[in-house]
This record gives C-alpha cells, structure tokens and sequence, in this order.
C-alpha cells in the first residue's frame, strides 16, 4: 500500500467520519423538525427486485464504470468540458432507462427510486443545509480549507453540470434503487451500510483504471468513501427524494476536485 493511502487511511478518515457525525448529529435533528411525509413505496417481490438491483450495482461497477473511463481516457476527453457532459448525459440514459424499465416491468412507481415532487423544496433545504454543515465542520476538523479559491469560468461550470450528471445516475442506481429494495428486504441499517459498501467498491475498477492503482491501493481509497456514502445513505432514506442526495453529491464532489 502507498504511502499516500496509508496516510490518509490514518488522518483523513478519521477526521471525515468525525465531520461526518457531526452533521448526522444536527440534520437528523433538523429533519425531525421539518416533518417529512412519507407516503407507500410499491414493490410486491421485494427478494427478486433486491436482487435485481444488486445485479444492477455490480454491472455499473465493475464493467460499464470502467469502459467509461477507458473511453474518456482514450479519446483524452477533459473532465469537466462539454464533450464530458454529452459522454455522460448518454452514459446516464444507458445506466438508468433499464433501471426505470426494471421497476415498471415490476409494476414499481418512480418514488420507489426517490424520483418525485413530493417533500420537494424541504429536500432541497436539506441537501444545501448538509453541505453548509459538511462545510464548516471540514474547515473546523480539517482545518484543510485555509483560503477559498474557485475560479468562475466555464471550465468549472461546465465542471459543475459533470457532477451532477454523474451524481444523479450514481444516486439513481445505489441509493434510490439498491438501497431502498435493500432495506425492503434485510432492513434500515444494513440496507444504508451494505448499499454504502457497495458504492465504495463500485470505484475499485476505477482507480485502478484511472489512477494506475493496484488493487490493494484501490480498495483503501475507496474505502475512504465510506462516510461520505454512509451519510448520502441516511440524506436519501430520511427524504425519500433523490434530489437531496444528488444535489449534496455534487456539492461535495465540486468541493474536492475544484475548490
């Protein structure tokens, strides 16, 4: 393992977890306060539509994930520019239009993958809220944030648009879909914490492909992850609106990879 990742294993994760709890600490209390509604989520077969949503997961991970990097990287496709969002606003339509035909093959609604107007402005206030909180406790804990520089061109525009493409079909795909068929079948918990693991390792092909990782150093990177995804987890079974955890996770992929 580098030293690098061991590093980070040591000082980044615990620092991340803390801020991380921390805003678990203050949205659950805000949430309760809000008073979402929560309304019936149609899913008749929950052990066959669990297990299907798992064979979603590993498909985008460990095969469709990799054939995108492989073709960002061989047409050397800058991340961030307009060529990215048209790559990835087809690569969206191919990973999520078989999931939205998966659940109306079962005769499953779209808020059963958290796609719905309901609870709408509140989960909008709760995904801003977060990221404010992820914020300020990083710069706190962290202290990693001394000065602020974003630079307002259309590179990072263009950045921020990537995001939140990429965040949507990822937050489409383990949270709305995995997750919530997860927690169906075996429960909250493990359904948010096995969801979470899985979105973690999903990147393994990734670094490996990307980073030049080797397997050991990618799966400690993407470990890393976890609290990141264990929150993201919580922000979407607490709403039950998959715009809260997109708008957070492109939030928070904009804050590492530009800010």
């Amino acid at each position: 393992m580098s030293e690098l990742i061991q590093q980070q294993i040591k000082d980044f994760l615990p620092q991340e977890s803390l801020v991380f709890l921390l805003c678990f600490l203050c949205i659950k209390f805000i949430i309760k306060k809000m008073r979402f509604k929560y309304y019936a989520i149609n899913i008749e077969n929950i052990k066959k539509s669990a297990a299907i949503s798992l064979v979603f997961a590993i498909f985008c991970g460990t095969i469709l994930n990799p054939v995108i990097v492989q073709i960002i990287c061989r047409f050397n496709i800058i991340i961030g520019s307009m060529s990215t969002i048209f790559v990835y606003a087809v690569i969206f339509i191919i990973e999520v239009f078989p999931v939205i035909l998966a659940i109306k093959f079962n005769r499953e609604n779209l808020y059963s993958i958290g796609i719905t107007g309901k609870n709408f402005l509140k989960s909008i206030s709760i995904a801003f809220i977060s990221y404010s909180m992820y914020f300020v406790f990083a710069i706190m804990i962290r202290h990693k944030f001394d000065y602020i520089n974003i630079d307002y061109s259309f590179l990072n525009l263009w950045m921020f648009i990537y995001f939140i493409i990429v965040g949507l079909t990822e937050e489409i795909i383990f949270r709305g879909y995995v997750q919530t068929r997860l927690i169906k079948c075996i429960g909250i918990s493990r359904g948010v914490v096995i969801t979470a693991f899985i979105f973690c390792f999903s990147h393994i092909p990734q670094r490996m492909i990307c980073a030049n990782f080797n397997f050991t150093n990618a799966l400690a990177s993407s470990i890393i992850l976890l609290p990141t995804a264990l929150f993201l987890g919580y922000l979407f079974f607490k709403t039950r609106n998959i715009i809260t955890s997109t708008i957070f996770h492109a939030l928070f992929n904009f804050l590492v990879n530009v800010i």
